[in-house]
């Protein structure tokens, strides 16, 4: 069964999950980290992504445009000193990497 894994904050916590990814079901799940165990450049980058008005689905939402495809993976990375979402979308028989800096995040 294909899934989707998936991590999110929520009260100072983050959060693993496992959804169906033919169903959007929640399957599994996992105990959640505190914040305050990431590191400085993680929490940093969390702090970033909730400054600036963009979020993770708008970046998938121009990736699969961009590369004519289907997202099966994105995230944060932090190149240069700025912050990117990396999103992974499968073409055809291809895997294409597209890297988008949100609006503002060079400010931050």
């Amino acid at each position: 069964m294909p899934v989707y894994r998936v991590k999110t904050l929520h009260n100072d916590r983050i959060w693993r999950h496992t959804i169906n990814a033919a169903t959007g079901e929640l399957v599994g799940g996992e105990a959640a980290l505190p914040l305050a165990e990431l590191d400085l450049d993680d929490r940093s980058n969390l702090a970033a992504l909730g400054a600036i008005k963009h979020r993770l689905a708008d970046a998938v939402h121009v990736a699969e445009r961009a590369a004519s495809g289907k997202a099966i993976s994105g995230g944060l990375v932090r190149e240069r000193g700025r912050l990117n979402f990396a999103i992974v979308v499968i073409s055809g028989d291809n895997l294409k990497e597209v890297i988008l800096e949100p609006p503002g995040a060079r400010a931050k």
